[in-house]
């Protein structure tokens, strides 16, 4: 199954909620062109009668001023008649029916243009991983997406994974076959070192120490060596390694 670009998608999800807010922006100018007031149109959208001024204002134009009639009465007095003014759609509305976006174009601080740097030169270095690496290395303030992003704003293509033969997992098929060390950080300083038999996953040896250099690891080793000795040299599949045996014969 292939993955999706988190950046498409997020891209076709900006532009439905712009889409809608544009349709909104027409309808609230539409409801205004029937002679509707702000304070109407406002509660009809639970916007605040300001915010439909500002939108009408951006996007319609007068073109039927209001008319202040006088007539006679017939019994000498005046009437009075004001016409409401007709509004349309302004020349060339749709280009103003995009939303502004606040502060800033993106890319154009100083903390993002330090980010910028820092990942670029993280990337050339390192072209063969992903963004979430790359923000990890670069040692940015940043999330993955963000990194993603900037990459792609300076001509850098997503790292994506290559279709191939799925992975499987490998077990010895007897015991001694394979040995595995362990490191483990248990915090404050101590770690645990091990060695794990890959066919029974019995722990053969273990130490719980403040440091992991390659002294600790062979001394593990060795006690590993130690507790198994009888069961390296009588092995009933008689598949000892000699590179095994060599060690055994040169650590006495």
């Amino acid at each position: 199954m292939t993955r999706k670009n988190p950046d498409k998608r997020t891209a076709k999800r900006l532009k439905k909620l712009e889409d809608e807010r544009q349709a909104k922006k027409v309808k609230i100018c539409q409801y205004r062109i029937k002679g509707e007031s702000y304070r109407t149109i406002g509660a009809r959208f639970g916007m605040s009668h300001q915010a439909i001024a500002n939108i009408c204002n951006l996007l319609l134009v007068v073109v039927k001023p209001a008319r202040k009639v006088i007539r006679h009465g017939p019994r000498g007095g005046r009437i009075v008649t004001i016409t409401k003014e007709g509004y349309g759609f302004k020349k060339g509305f749709k280009s103003l029916l995009a939303s502004k976006r606040p502060g800033p174009r993106p890319g154009a601080t100083p903390k993002c243009d330090e980010i910028e740097k820092a990942v670029v030169k993280t990337r050339k270095k390192y072209g063969f991983l992903g963004a979430e690496k790359i923000g990890r290395i670069a040692n940015v303030d940043a999330s993955a997406p963000t990194v993603r992003k900037t990459l792609r704003r300076c001509g850098f293509d997503n790292i994506t994974k290559k279709k191939g033969q799925a992975r499987k997992r490998f077990c010895a098929s007897f015991p001694n076959e394979m040995w595995q060390i362990d490191y483990v950080d248990l915090g404050a300083g101590t770690h645990l070192l091990s060695v794990i038999d890959d066919h029974s996953r019995k722990i053969l040896s273990k130490n719980i120490s403040y440091s992991w250099t390659t002294d600790d690891v062979l001394r593990i080793i060795k006690e590993a060596i130690m507790e198994q000795r009888l069961s390296l040299i009588y092995n009933e599949f008689n598949q000892v390694s000699v590179k095994l045996c060599l060690f055994l014969k040169n650590s006495g």
